[in-house]
């Protein structure tokens, strides 16, 4: 007996025009139950909530990188390094208030910069978060069965097709057996859907159109989240847009939730995928939470301490200078978290 698993259609935009299209391709497949339905104008409906999707999510990152980042980010683009070596080189002396390194200096109001890396490491976490969403429907749609090989299959092993050319996409298999025949044509008067084939043509759209543009926009809002954030020059202001920008990969089922009609929710609801099992015990129970530590961390130090690390280097200068003006005994960045936590 193969093992099976369940990979329940996401509850947004996505999963909606997923579920369209594989509905139509049930229509157009054949089924004489659906040709009548209102399924068959999902695909507009749903097209429609997924494109104001895309272009959200695109174009609210886009407006806020050329209003605010661009501006925040500008200073820092002038020979920082020199900046550095002067704050560096200046500890026991006051810089005229007018230099643009001073100025820069001033403007840079977070003490404990510890707190940078803390508020990336949520916001990275999000984000492979959706990226792991996607890239698990990827695997769903690589390994579920082709509804032209299953006919194929049929055929090769008693020489009849169990059903006509033209059939359902959406079929049953009982959960105790695993053949390449359909048991039973999918229902909707059914409480429990699975679709265990689909058509080639149905693959390559859902994954051309849904997960290829949810991975992009995953790196494109993650990257445009983490300038917003690095160039963020209060800790108040730093912890709430940590908490706020999250909403841009919410905004899928935001839309899901206004608009999606209660009928079609309850469909998505009691609709899975089942695949032949892809996943090891281990993998499970422990290896994937491993691979995604993993890579937020190294996600983490690389784009932290390296792309960004002329800044965070000036962020430290720039605190030994504040405190060698004021008189008091700098703190070395190893330091300042035991300094906060003991008060």
């Amino acid at each position: 007996m193969v093992e099976t698993e369940s990979v329940s259609v996401p509850a947004d935009t996505y999963g909606a025009f997923m579920m369209s299209m594989i509905m139509v391709a049930d229509v157009q497949g054949g089924s004489e139950e659906h040709k009548n339905s209102p399924a068959v104008k999902w695909i507009g409906i749903n097209l429609l909530l997924h494109l104001t999707n895309l272009a959200l999510q695109c174009a609210l990152p886009l407006i806020l990188i050329s209003t605010s980042i661009e501006l925040r980010e500008q200073p820092y683009e002038v020979d920082l390094e020199s900046y550095t070596k002067l704050l560096v080189d200046n500890r026991n002396r006051t810089l005229p208030i007018d230099t643009p390194a001073s100025i820069l200096c001033e403007t840079n109001k977070v003490v404990n910069l510890w707190i940078y890396p803390l508020v990336l490491f949520v916001w990275w976490s999000r984000m492979v978060q959706e990226l792991a969403d996607a890239l698990w429907l990827l695997a769903v749609f690589i390994n579920i069965d082709s509804l032209e090989q299953s006919f194929s299959s049929s055929e090769s092993e008693d020489g009849a097709t169990p059903f006509r050319r033209k059939s359902s996409v959406l079929s049953i298999r009982s959960a105790d057996s695993w053949s390449s025949r359909p048991q039973k044509i999918y229902s909707l008067r059914e409480s429990s859907r699975f679709v265990v084939a689909l058509p080639d043509r149905t693959r390559v759209c859902a994954v051309g159109l849904v997960i290829v543009p949810k991975v992009i926009l995953a790196f494109f809002i993650a990257w445009v989240g983490t300038k917003h954030l690095v160039f963020t020059h209060h800790t108040a202001t730093l912890i709430v847009k940590a908490i706020v920008i999250q909403w841009w990969f919410s905004i899928d089922e935001l839309l899901y939730r206004s608009y999606v009609s209660h009928e079609n929710t309850q469909v998505i609801k009691n609709t899975s995928f089942r695949i032949r099992k892809i996943t090891t015990p281990a993998f499970d129970h422990y290896g994937s939470t491993m691979i995604r530590m993993t890579l937020v961390v190294t996600t983490l130090a690389v784009i932290y301490y390296g792309v960004y690390g002329p800044i965070h280097a000036f962020r430290i200068a720039c605190l030994e200078y504040k405190e060698s003006l004021a008189g008091t005994e700098g703190l070395s960045e190893r330091n300042m978290l035991l300094s906060w936590l003991i008060g």
